[in-house]
C-alpha cells in the first residue's frame, strides 16, 4: 500500500498527524517549529463519577415519569456528589507538547509516513539550503518515541516542554491538582521528567532526552510513578535497543498493511480517507494499548478534552471499532473485550437494581474505565440500547471471526443481560382482535431535543430495534453453544412492534381523503421535525438490521422515511451522523448517496492534516456546533475544532459496506454498484460467517468474486452476477449461492 503524505504547514494540534500504539499518543504539526502534542490514554482523574443507580430504579423512573414528574426525575440524576473543588465528571488529562526549534531558517515541509515501517519522515528545507530529514519512530511495545536526528543539526536544535498545566492550570487548580513537577536529567544529557500528579489517581510523568543522534519521549502511567517518577521513564528514555524497537515496529506494521483489505477504486479522495483511515483505526485500536475512547491517545494540550475523552456507547465507541469486522483484525478488539469483561459485576449490580430483575445489564451510555456513568443526561443514562449495541458488536465479532470463546464468555451474557433489561421494561397489554402485544411504555431515542423536557416516550424506534437484534441474536447464540432456547425471545419477535410509525398525507394537504402512507417515528407521536445528528430512528435499517430493505412489506416505509429524513437536510448532523448516513444509503441500494455523503464529509469536516472535526471546519455547511459557547469560538479554529475519531472509523466502515454487506439473509457483495465507479477491484473484506470476500467490476457490473471459507461454514451469498455464472469453471443459475464450504476453501464466481 502506498505511503501517505501531508504538507505543512500544519498550524495546529488537531491538524497534527496522528502517531500512536493504543496507548501513547502524538501529534505531528507546526508551521516554523515541530510541534509534538503528547498524550497517553488512560490518564483519567475519575472523581465525579454520577451513581445515578443508587438513587432511582425503573420502576420509580416510570412512575415519576408517568405522573408529570420530569423535574423530579432531573433533580434525581443530578450528581449530588460533586462539591467545590472537585470535577463534576471523571475526565482524562492532556500530557503537552514538545517544540523543537531549527537552525538556518529550516522549517517542516513534507512528511511522509511508511506503511511499511511505520516510521514518519519529516524534510526540513531552507532556501538556499540542502533539505534535511528527521525520522519520527514509536515503539509498539513500550511507551517511547523517537526522533533521529540528521548529522548537521546535532547538537544544534532547540527543544521545549510546554505541560498542558500552562493552559489548563487554572480549571485542574479549582478541582485541587497541583502544578506538575520537574526534573531536569542533569547537565550531561539535554531533558526533564515533568511529573502531574492527581489528588485519587494515579500520576502520569512525561520524560525527554536529546542524544544528540536521536530526541527520546517516554510517558509511564501508574501508582509508581509517584513515588518515584524517575524510575519507569528513565527506564524506557535511555533504553539502547531502538533498533530492536524499530524492527518490530516495521514487522508490525508492514504485516498490517498486507493483511488489510485491498482497495483499487476510482475515487481519489475517498481511497485517501480510507489509506489514512486504516493508519488511524491502527494507533487508535493496537491490541497492546487500552480499549479506545473518543480521541484515544491524541489529546490537545490546550484544553480539557470534550465529553471527557470517554466511553461513548450510543454509537461513537460503535463507529470506532466497527473497522475491525470487515478488516478482520480480530484482535484490535481485544482491549474492549477485557474492558467490558472486566465491568460484568457492575453491569449486573446496576442492571438488577435498576430493572429489578436477576441477570440484567445496565451500561450507561457515557463512562470511564471504570464504567462509573458520566453526566447527568438521564435520557442518555437509562438508554438501554447501549447494552444492546455493545452486545450486538460483540456477537458481529463471533459471527466474522467464528470465536467460540468470545461467544460463551462475552457475547452471550451481554446479549442475556441486555434482553433482561429489555423485558422488564416491557408492558403486556391484551387485545381482543390483536391478542397479546408488548410494548415499551418509557423509552428514548438518543441525544433528540438534546435532553430537553418530555423528550422521551412509548417504544422509541431505537429501542425497538435494539430490542428485536437481541432476541435475534441470542436464538443463533444458544443454538450455537447447544444452549436451550427461551421462549421469551420467540415472544418478544412476534409480539414487539418493529418500529413506532406515524402516518402522512400525500398530498393534497388539505383534503383528508387524501392517500396515506406511513414512515418511521422517534417514539409514539414524535416524527422527526428536525435535522438531527443521530439517525437513531433509522436503526433498525443499519446497524441493527431488522428492517429488510429488500422485503417488499417493508420497502415502502424505509423508502418514505428516507424522504422525509431526506428532507430535513443534513444541517444538524455532525462528522459522525454523515458516515452513518452513508451506511444507511448503502443498505437502502443508494451507493451514490453514500458516496456523496463521504465526499461531503471530507469537503466539510476536513481539516489541513486530513483530519475531521466532528462539527465542521470554518465556512463548512454543517452547522451543528455542541453549544452556544461552541458557536461563540467558531471564528477560533483552535478552540472550535473537536477531534473524535469515530468519524473517520466510520469512513472505513461506510465504503465497506458499499462492497459487503453481511445480512441475516446471507452476504451480499457489491448490491448495486456506483455509476461512476464503472471499473475497480477489491480482495480481503471480512464477513459473517468467516469469509474472505474479493470482486472484480468491469463495465458496471460484477463479473467475477473471490471468496476464502476461514470456517467452514455454510454459505449464502448474493453475488449479483446475473441468472447466468459459473462456479469454480462449472455453470451455474440464478442470483444465489446456498452451499457448504470446507475449512480453507477458496470458491471463484464468474459472470458468463
Amino acid at each position: 500500500m502506498e505511503s501517505l503524505t501531508w504538507r505543512f504547514p500544519l498550524p495546529r494540534t488537531h491538524a497534527g498527524i496522528t502517531l500512536a500504539n493504543g496507548l501513547q499518543g502524538v501529534l505531528v504539526w507546526g508551521v516554523r517549529t515541530l510541534s509534538l502534542t503528547i498524550g497517553r490514554n488512560g490518564f483519567w482523574d475519575r472523581r465525579g463519577g454520577n451513581p445515578f443507580s443508587e438513587r432511582i430504579d425503573f420502576k420509580t423512573l416510570s412512575s415519576l415519569l408517568g405522573s408529570g414528574g420530569e423535574q423530579r426525575v432531573r433533580e434525581i440524576f443530578r450528581n449530588a456528589a460533586t462539591d467545590s473543588g472537585r470535577p463534576d465528571a471523571p475526565t482524562q488529562i492532556p500530557c503537552g507538547r514538545i517544540d523543537i526549534e531549527f537552525p538556518e531558517g529550516l522549517r517542516p515541509d513534507v512528511a511522509t509516513f511508511s506503511t511499511d515501517t511505520g516510521a514518519l519522515s519529516v524534510v526540513l528545507t531552507s532556501p538556499g539550503r540542502a533539505a534535511e530529514c528527521m525520522v519520527l519512530r514509536q515503539s509498539l511495545t513500550s511507551e517511547l518515541i523517537w526522533i533521529e536526528v540528521p548529522p548537521l543539526l546535532r547538537g544544534r536544535l532547540r527543544i521545549s516542554f510546554e505541560p498542558a498545566w500552562t493552559h489548563i492550570g487554572e480549571h485542574l487548580q479549582k478541582v485541587g491538582c497541583q502544578p506538575p513537577t520537574r526534573e531536569s536529567l542533569g547537565a550531561s544529557i539535554p531533558g526533564e521528567i515533568v511529573v502531574q500528579r492527581l489528588p485519587a489517581d494515579p500520576a502520569m510523568a512525561l520524560a525527554w532526552a536529546d542524544h544528540g543522534t536521536h530526541i527520546a519521549i517516554s510517558t509511564a502511567l501508574g501508582e509508581s510513578v509517584s513515588a518515584d517518577p524517575g524510575v519507569a521513564a528513565r527506564g524506557v528514555l535511555f533504553t539502547k535497543d531502538l533498533d530492536c524497537h524499530a524492527r518490530s515496529a516495521a514487522d508490525w506494521w508492514s504485516a498490517y498493511f498486507r493483511d488489510v483489505p485491498k482497495l483499487d477504486i476510482p475515487d481519489a479522495s475517498v481511497a485517501r480517507s480510507f489509506r489514512h483511515g486504516l493508519m488511524k483505526f491502527a494507533g487508535l485500536t493496537h491490541p497492546s494499548g487500552v480499549a479506545a475512547t473518543l480521541q484515544g491517545p491524541w489529546m490537545e494540550e490546550y484544553q480539557i478534552c470534550p465529553w471527557s475523552n470517554d466511553y461513548h456507547f450510543n454509537i461513537n465507541l460503535q463507529l470506532c471499532y466497527w473497522p475491525a469486522l470487515a478488516l478482520g483484525r480480530f484482535e484490535h478488539l481485544t482491549p474492549l473485550w477485557s474492558l467490558v469483561h472486566s465491568w460484568f459485576p457492575r453491569l449486573r449490580e446496576v442492571g438488577e437494581h435498576f430493572f429489578g430483575t436477576p441477570g440484567a445489564m445496565m451500561l450507561p451510555h457515557a463512562t470511564d474505565d471504570t464504567c462509573q456513568a458520566i453526566g447527568t443526561f438521564w435520557q442518555g443514562t437509562v438508554d438501554h440500547a447501549s447494552t444492546a449495541w455493545i452486545a450486538q458488536l460483540a456477537f458481529l465479532h463471533y459471527q466474522h471471526a467464528n470465536d467460540i470463546e468470545l461467544l460463551r464468555d462475552v457475547a452471550h451474557p451481554l446479549l442475556v443481560g441486555a434482553f433482561e433489561g429489555f423485558w422488564a421494561m416491557l408492558d403486556r397489554n391484551d387485545d381482543a382482535a390483536a391478542g397479546t402485544q408488548l410494548s415499551l411504555p418509557i423509552s428514548v431515542s438518543p441525544e433528540f431535543g438534546e435532553g430537553g423536557v418530555g423528550m422521551w416516550g412509548a417504544n422509541a424506534s431505537f429501542q425497538l430495534a435494539a430490542a428485536h437484534r437481541v432476541a435475534r441474536a441470542l436464538s443463533l447464540s444458544a443454538a450455537e453453544l447447544g444452549l436451550p432456547e427461551d421462549p421469551r425471545w420467540a415472544t418478544l419477535r412476534a409480539q414487539l412492534p418493529q418500529a413506532s410509525t406515524t402516518e402522512v398525507l400525500l398530498g393534497p394537504w388539505d383534503n383528508p381523503e387524501s392517500p396515506k402512507r406511513r414512515r418511521i417515528a422517534l417514539w409514539e407521536g414524535q416524527d422527526l421535525t428536525y435535522s438531527h445528528r443521530h439517525h437513531s430512528h433509522l436503526a433498525g435499517i443499519y446497524p441493527f438490521s431488522t428492517l429488510d430493505h429488500g422485503d417488499p412489506a417493508v420497502r415502502p416505509l424505509i423508502e418514505e422515511s428516507l424522504k422525509h429524513w431526506s428532507n430535513m437536510g443534513s444541517g444538524q448532523w455532525c462528522a459522525w451522523g454523515l458516515t452513518w448516513a452513508a451506511a444507511i444509503c448503502a443498505r437502502t441500494d443508494r451507493p451514490d448517496a453514500a458516496l456523496a455523503w463521504l465526499h461531503w464529509l471530507i469537503d466539510n469536516c476536513e481539516n489541513e492534516g486530513n483530519n475531521l472535526s466532528v462539527s465542521g471546519l470554518l465556512g463548512s455547511m454543517q452547522e451543528w456546533c455542541g453549544s452556544d459557547d461552541a458557536r461563540r469560538k467558531m471564528h477560533e479554529p483552535r478552540q472550535f475544532e473537536i477531534m473524535q475519531l469515530d468519524a473517520h472509523m466510520g469512513v472505513l466502515t461506510a465504503v465497506m459496506e458499499l462492497l459487503v454487506q453481511s445480512r441475516d439473509d446471507g452476504i451480499h457483495v457489491v448490491p448495486r454498484v456506483p455509476w461512476r465507479w464503472r471499473e475497480f477491484c477489491f480482495d480481503g473484506i471480512h464477513a459473517a460467517g468467516a469469509f474472505v470476500i474479493g470482486a472484480t467490476i468491469a463495465e458496471g457490473r460484477t463479473s467475477s468474486i473471490r471468496i476464502l471459507s476461514r470456517a467452514g461454514k455454510p454459505l449464502r451469498l448474493r453475488h449479483g452476477l446475473g441468472d447466468r455464472w459459473t462456479l469454480d469453471g462449472q455453470p451455474r443459475t440464478g442470483d444465489s449461492l446456498d452451499t457448504p464450504t470446507r475449512l480453507g476453501q477458496t470458491l471463484l464466481l464468474a459472470r458468463v
